[in-house]
């Protein structure tokens, strides 16, 4: 009876033992499962603003580069601008040349009088 009573009583033991360690096995298992799950949120949050960052720095070339395209635009206008003014200007100059030529050729030709 005695023999009985301690076999039952180690048999107790070990599963209390068993289900000891079943706990502390699943503990640890939750515990790696949070802190694997934690990981690889921060991965997710840290490839997030790896992405925002890469988009903001994508915008901005983008952004200067339609500064400088339009910055090119506009000195090419006032390039052409200013060639059309200068044209329009030597046009001009050589429009009152021509009739400053012309007066001054009139002035020498000599003037014919017809008197009856």
């Amino acid at each position: 009876m005695l023999k009985i009573l301690q076999e039952d009583e180690e048999r107790r033991r070990a599963e209390e033992e068993a289900k000891r360690r079943a706990f502390e096995a699943a503990r640890l298992k939750a515990l790696e499962d949070a802190d694997r799950l934690r990981r690889e949120r921060e991965a997710a949050e840290a490839a997030r603003r790896a992405a925002d960052e890469a988009d903001r720095l994508r915008r901005e070339r983008e952004a200067a580069e339609a500064a400088r395209r339009a910055a090119e635009e506009a000195e090419r206008r006032r390039r052409e601008e200013e060639e059309r003014r200068r044209r329009q200007e030597e046009e001009e100059r050589r429009r009152r040349e021509e009739e400053e030529r012309r007066r001054r050729e009139e002035e020498m030709k000599p003037k014919v009088c017809i008197s009856f």
